[in-house]
């Protein structure tokens, strides 16, 4: 607290700082990427650029894909399991937020997928999501 307050900061906080550059930025590329995104979705929907219309859109829209699709840690965004009180439960579940994530994404297109086998978006929600965990658990165990 001293460091925040009086701006001085020892080798080790430079240090932190330092190491934590590369994960700030691809903070920064993500949402951004994310972003932008939203606003070329609001664009394709015949909303003008830089509106409230478009920027209320956005908002909400990036709200929506963060909820189901990044990692974010609060009670409101914990799956039911993780919400549990129960010793073993939190400690099975601890550090699982991600892959918890992942699984839920992949089984709710598969749910869909089941509920609609001939709707070509489903089928393609369902592909993308497949492509999206594999490639992810291949970067990961690289």
């Amino acid at each position: 607290m001293k460091s925040v307050l009086t701006g001085e900061r020892d080798t080790l906080d430079k240090v932190r700082e330092i190491s934590t550059m590369g994960a700030e930025w691809g903070d920064k590329i993500t949402w951004g990427t994310l972003w932008n995104a939203c606003e070329m979705e609001a664009r394709d929907k015949g909303m003008k650029p830089g509106s409230q219309e478009s920027i209320d859109y956005c908002a909400a829209r990036l709200s929506e894909i963060v909820d189901k699709t990044q990692v974010v840690d609060s009670v409101l965004h914990r799956s039911q399991i993780m919400r549990s009180t129960a010793t073993f439960t939190k400690m099975v579940t601890n550090f699982m937020a991600e892959p918890i994530k992942s699984y839920a994404m992949v089984a709710q297109a598969a749910v869909n997928l089941a509920q609609n086998p001939k709707d070509k978006a489903a089928r393609a929600r369902f592909a993308r999501v497949g492509v999206t965990y594999v490639a992810t658990a291949m970067a990961t165990a690289a």
